[in-house]
């Protein structure tokens, strides 16, 4: 990875343990995992839909990426970025266990690689103001 001058190059590091430990724990749950999406599926209002399903994920990330970029908290890039970023994860862990063609290396790597990004992303905008 090269470096930045954003400390991005740190990044990578810090997000794979997580990622990988992502990864394992819903393995571990797989079938935890399977019938609480088809549950949501029956019954999710649209401000969940909207807000999120975890609210508590959603204030840990907004306060993680606040301190991680140079974007205050109430800045529209960092409050759409933390539900891109849980999307994401949660879309990249739905196809690691259950689509067979993707491995968990895969998924890791690829988490990896658009957390950091997204990261780097929200940096640069924020040195751009």
């Amino acid at each position: 990875m090269r470096p930045t001058n954003h400390g991005s190059e740190r990044l990578e590091p810090l997000v794979r343990p997580v990622a990988h430990a992502f990864l394992a724990y819903w393995s571990e749950g797989r079938d935890f995992v399977r019938a609480y999406a088809q549950k949501l599926t029956l019954g999710t209002d649209i401000e969940s839909l909207r807000d999120g399903i975890n609210p508590q994920m959603v204030g840990f990330l907004s306060q993680t990426l606040e301190r991680a970029t140079a974007l205050p908290i109430r800045s529209h890039h960092a409050e759409l970025a933390t539900q891109g970023l849980l999307a994401m994860w949660m879309r990249i862990g739905m196809q690691a266990l259950f689509n067979d063609r993707v491995s968990l290396a895969e998924a890791e790597d690829t988490l990896v690689m658009m957390t950091v990004g997204v990261f780097k992303a929200l940096n640069s905008a924020a040195t751009c103001r």
